[in-house]
């Protein structure tokens, strides 16, 4: 591999990014001031090279390797600082801490690797990178680098940065997002790939799902709306998995109910609580299912079934828990007991 030479750089020199100076062509010796006053004046080879990144990629693309090739050929100590999302196996995090470590240990066996979790706010995720760097290297200071959409506009430590900027038309040999699009485009005939697979798997935490289940009612007709899916007898509540465009579980409950009953007219959602599920999908898993039940009046319009239902009915509230599954009877009996709160309060029957 032909890496990007010392003439393919131009660098970005600061106290810190805030100060957002173009310095000078790099040179194998730059000189920079430390940050401690401005007249202690340091070589860079005696100061620590910390490249920061997350490297996402099934394997070190050349804009990676460079910037670690860089920091190795001026510096006598490097780090590789990996950062870690608090939520692993997600769409731009795909790989974990440990998997990445060996990525570049294997071409890169003499630096020294840490991980770093994110955290919510700027100041103090560059204080934790600023004590990683003490603790691994003490009283040593150091350069940080970073690539492109790298930490830098979002560090307020205490050392150097560099950013490399590319020839024009690099960056799209080195975009890690693009090298993950592709890997995902479809499977891999290997067993270390079937291996990846199942590892990945196996380290996820468990899930809970958050879904919402709704009881429409019928005021005047005292009868409940339910619905049946292809292939079952027995009859469920109208519901469904939370979406992530949904603004709050009322907006799930409106919007499901709205999907399943192809547009029926209901209104005064009321929470009635929520309910782990015993979905028969997850029962031999360790994922589960949480929803949370809503009653809702029904207004206007002729219920048609939709989206993953096959059937509606309108049953009488008074005989409906006997037909609906096993894993919504916990649901029957908390509405039994909602209508007969509404009866008490009226003082009357159900």
């Amino acid at each position: 591999m032909q890496l990007l030479t010392q003439d393919d750089y131009r660098y970005i020199i600061g106290h810190s990014i805030a100060d957002n100076r173009l310095g000078s062509r790099a040179k194998v010796m730059l000189v920079v001031n430390s940050i401690q006053g401005g007249n202690d004046m340091k070589r860079k080879s005696d100061m620590t090279g910390v490249v920061v990144g997350r490297f996402q990629t099934s394997k070190l693309h050349m804009g990676h390797r460079s910037i670690i090739d860089y920091a190795i050929s001026h510096h006598k100590n490097v780090l590789v600082v990996l950062g870690c999302a608090h939520k692993r196996s997600a769409k731009k995090n795909p790989l974990d801490y440990e998997t990445r470590k060996l990525m570049i240990q294997r071409i890169y066996p003499e630096v020294r690797i840490v991980p770093l979790k994110d955290r919510g706010h700027d100041e103090i995720w560059s204080t934790d990178l600023d004590t990683l760097i003490d603790r691994e290297f003490p009283g040593s200071c150091a350069i940080l680098y970073g690539s492109r959409d790298s930490f830098i506009p979002h560090y307020t430590g205490q050392h150097h940065c560099i950013s490399p900027q590319y020839k024009k038309g690099c960056y799209a040999r080195f975009s890690a997002t693009k090298l993950r699009n592709g890997d995902a485009q479809s499977p891999v005939d290997s067993e270390d790939f079937r291996k990846g697979v199942i590892y990945a798997i196996s380290r996820l935490r468990p899930i809970s799902y958050q879904t919402i289940d709704v009881a429409v009612l019928d005021y005047s007709e005292r009868k409940v709306l339910l619905g049946g899916k292809q292939g079952e007898k027995a009859l469920r509540f109208i519901g469904g998995f939370v979406d992530v465009e949904d603004e709050s579980l009322e907006d799930a409950a409106r919007r499901e109910t709205y999907e399943e009953t192809s547009g029926l007219g209901v209104d005064d959602f009321r929470g009635l609580g929520s309910y782990r599920i015993d979905d028969w999908r997850y029962r031999n898993t360790a994922d589960k299912i949480l929803t949370y039940f809503f009653a809702a009046q029904y207004i206007y319009g002729a219920p048609q079934a939709s989206d993953d239902l096959e059937r509606l009915e309108w049953v009488s509230w008074d005989n409906f828990i006997d037909l609906l599954v096993n894993e919504h009877k916990v649901l029957g009996e908390r509405l039994m007991k909602h209508l007969a709160d509404i009866a008490a309060e009226k003082g009357g029957t159900s």
